[in-house]
């Protein structure tokens, strides 16, 4: 990601997100990507569950938060990791589709215990709900045709549902005392 002085006061360290919350100063859009050691990417010396536990603390404090009744969680990955789940890959052809990965909106313009099998890109799922949430004109053609979510109301919020905290190894707190190259979890 460029960094320059315009950016420079947009632009945390991930951690920096539990302490905006904290001091209830989010911004309208959020957009968080984990350093490496909390990744779900593979690495020899990482600690197996950060990567989840790092989103579970994501999803457990913005829920405990008054922002839960306004804020719509999106969770996706930047890849597959080697695996596909029942639906099996189609054969990579130039502008298609790859391996299909999980997209995951929590919040409570989410209808509760449904599930939405329309296939999206990543750029169409992230960029095109941003655009629609917000009400912003589409970048490209891609999010401009974006298949709308069934089980989604972005204009009607019926406030936060009921919510079952995600079990998770660490507090928010140990992220945010950790260096990024750290690769101990709290209780190795």
């Amino acid at each position: 990601m460029k960094q320059d002085a315009g950016s420079a006061s947009i632009i945390a360290p991930d951690y920096q997100f539990f302490t905006d919350l904290q001091n209830g100063s989010l911004a309208n859009l959020t957009y968080i990507i984990p350093e490496i050691p909390w990744s779900d990417h593979p690495g020899k010396d990482r600690v197996y569950w950060a990567g989840t536990d790092w989103v579970g603390n994501l999803i457990n404090s913005i829920e405990a938060s008054p922002f839960a009744a306004s804020t719509e969680i999106m969770v996706t990955w930047d890849d597959w990791g080697g695996w596909y789940d029942h639906v099996v890959p189609p054969i990579w052809q130039p502008d298609s589709y790859g391996f299909r990965v999980p997209g995951i909106i929590i919040g409570p313009g989410v209808i509760p215990n449904t599930v939405d099998h329309t296939e999206h890109s990543q750029a169409s799922f992230i960029i095109g709900t941003i655009e629609t949430v917000l009400s912003l004109p589409s970048l490209n053609q891609e999010d401009a045709q974006m298949a709308p979510f069934q089980n989604f109301n972005f204009v009607e919020y019926p406030g936060a549902p009921a919510y079952v905290p995600v079990p998770v190894h660490s507090p928010p707190s140990w992220y945010q005392t950790q260096k990024s190259t750290s690769i101990e979890g709290p209780d190795d």
